[in-house]
Formats: C-alpha cells, structure tokens, sequence
C-alpha cells in the first residue's frame, strides 16, 4: 500500500470515528448542561487557568528551541 492510499484510509477512518461519536466527544458531562451555579463558575475558571499554564509551558519550550534552532544556523553559516 502506497503513503497516499495510507493516508487517505486515516483520514477516511477519522472522519468515521469524529461522525459516529456524536454529541458525547464534543463535550464532558462537566462543563456541558450544567446548571449555572458558583460551582460550575469556579470550574469553567479552572479550567481556562489550566489551559493558561499549559500554553505558556508550551511557549516557553518553544522559544527555547527556537533559540538552538537560531544558534545552529548562525554557526552552520559562520562555519562556510
């Protein structure tokens, strides 16, 4: 089987697993129909700094290859 016939089966069998979930994979019985409440508010907050965090971890993981990437570069091209 060739890359392009793999690569189309994946696609076509994600597209199968994304439509037959439904409903239930786009939302977690936590944070969808909840009844609004200083509970469910706090939680949402969580959440949201949650996602913060993990984005700024990310961020600054990726500004410290980039920072490699950059230096890499800058001897590949004084070495010529």
């Amino acid at each position: 089987m060739t890359a392009r016939a793999r690569r189309v089966l994946r696609a076509g069998a994600s597209a199968l697993m994304w439509a037959g979930g439904g409903a239930p994979l786009l939302a977690c019985p936590v944070c969808f129909r909840f009844e609004s409440g200083p509970v469910t508010d706090g939680l949402q907050l969580a959440v949201l700094v949650l996602i913060g965090v993990i984005v700024s971890v990310l961020s600054g993981f990726g500004v410290f290859v980039w920072g490699f990437v950059r230096r890499a570069r800058a001897l590949d091209g004084g070495a010529e």
